[in-house]
Order: structure tokens, then sequence, then C-alpha cells
């Protein structure tokens, strides 16, 4: 009688181990696919624009994972969108102590202290990113921008021609960046540099607005172009492409010759009116 106590008793053991193990097995499953299904609903509401939304489908997802180093990474993104840096930051940091080596959380700190004209710190994350993933898209680019905003013309350009070596395909960014670059420090075009440039986009003119915008500038600055009129006429119909100015406005307020700086100004005001996303 009391073996088969026993013998009952272990049979009885084992199916709720093996009971337990299956529900804890079934309960992470679930937790993850809930946790998942929020986290889909968030990037969906994320790219709607509907970035309140968003937030508050992470923070759901994170509820049912909260271990989860990519969800934490897209609300500090979304909380970026919203100029919420702070709480930026604070999701980013959660994120890297889950997971200290994910590159996109690093780059996307990196961007919060750009912003934030923090640019050592800046170039801190973006240095972090090169050594997790040196073929980061865009890293290259975003350094040099980093360098050419603290003055630094050598490393920004070193930088923007790394961009080029990494990503040669349909890169005009680069060209018209180092362009750009030559502009504002005042150095003369690189003539082969150029001649290249014109070899791969003589006939794209989503490359060319932009050079010859440039182009147009430095005419001016010289006295040999009036005005940036013909450039928005011929253009018309062409964006530029989200492109900023601010390296184009120092570099026209530190003009000296009040009347070259006045046509600089006039063309400057043209450009900005112009169609870019």
């Amino acid at each position: 009688m009391a073996a088969k106590s026993i013998s009952g008793f272990w049979r009885w053991f084992w199916i709720v181990l093996v009971g337990i193990v299956f529900g804890t097995i079934w309960y992470f499953i679930i937790m993850a696919s809930v946790s998942s299904y929020y986290e889909n609903e968030g990037d969906r509401l994320f790219y709607d624009q509907k970035y309140e939304e968003a937030i508050d489908a992470y923070d759901t997802s994170l509820k049912f994972e909260p271990e989860n180093a990519v969800v934490y990474n897209s609300l500090g993104f979304t909380e970026y969108r919203l100029k919420h840096n702070d709480k930026a930051m604070k999701a980013y940091e959660k994120a890297l102590s889950i997971d200290d080596e994910n590159e996109n959380v690093y780059y996307n700190i990196g961007t919060v202290y750009l912003e934030e004209k923090s640019y050592s710190k800046a170039l801190e994350s973006y240095e972090k990113v090169v050594e997790l993933s040196p073929y980061y898209m865009n890293i290259y680019n975003t350094m040099g921008i980093v360098y050419s905003e603290m003055g630094n013309y050598q490393k920004a350009k070193e930088m923007f021609l790394k961009y080029l070596e990494v990503e040669p395909e349909d890169n005009y960014i680069a060209y018209n960046n180092i362009f750009e670059l030559d502009l504002t420090n005042n150095k003369p075009t690189d003539e082969a540099f150029e001649s290249e440039f014109f070899e791969k986009f003589s006939d794209d003119q989503e490359a060319l607005i932009s050079y010859e915008m440039l182009k147009g500038f430095k005419l001016i600055s010289k006295g040999e172009q009036e005005d940036m009129r013909a450039w928005d006429e011929k253009y018309k119909d062409v964006s530029l492409g989200g492109w900023g100015y601010d390296e184009i406005d120092a570099w026209i307020n530190k003009t000296e010759d009040e009347v070259i700086k006045s046509k600089l100004i006039e063309a400057q005001r043209l450009v900005k009116a112009h169609k870019n996303d």
C-alpha cells in the first residue's frame, strides 16, 4: 500500500512539473506575442505620425516584455520626434542597459547630442557606431556634418570622402556636402572632383539642383552673377530634398562686402522659399 502511494505521488509530481514547465513556456510565448503586437502597432502609429499614440503602444508592449531594447529604442526615437529629448535619452539609456552593443541606439543618442550642439558627445556616440558597424548607413556623412559645425574643415572633408568611399553608388549627397564645405570655408573647388561629379550626375536633376545652388552662391560672392532667379525657374518642380542652411547662413553673415552680402541674402531668401522636403 505504501509502495503504491509513493508511486502515485511520483506520477502526479511529474504530471504537475510538466504542466508547470509547459504552462511557463506558453506564458512567455503569449506575453511575447502580445508584446510584439503592441510593438508593431506602435511602429504603425509612428509612421502615421501619431506619436503620442505610438508611445502608449510601446509602453504597453514593454509591460509584457520589459527587457526589449528594440522597443525602448523606438520609444526613445518617438519621444525625440516630439522634442522630448530628456525622455528620449532615458529610453535610449534603458535600451543600452539591456543591449550595450546596439549601434542604432548609439546613433540615435548621437542625433540628440547633435541637435543640442553637444558636438563632442555626439562624436563619441557616432564613433561607437563605427566601432560596432563600420559600414553603418550614413554614419560618415553625419560625422562630417558634426565636424563641419565644429569648424573643423579637414576632418569634415575626410568624413565626407569616407562616406563617398563606403557608399559610392548614386551618392551625390557626399559630393554636394563637399561642394558646400568648400564654399562656406572659402576654399577653391577641386576641378577633378567636380568633373567626376558631372560624369556621374550630368542627367540627374536631384543631384544638380544642389550643386548649381552652391555654384550660384559662389558666383554671386565673386560678383559674377546677380541672383538665383534663373536657378529657381530651371528647377521649379525639383525639390532640394530637405537641405539645411545653417552653414550657408553663417558664411553669408561673415561676408564683409555689404553689396555682395545683400545679394547673397536675397539669393538665400529665394532658395529657402524653393520647394524643399
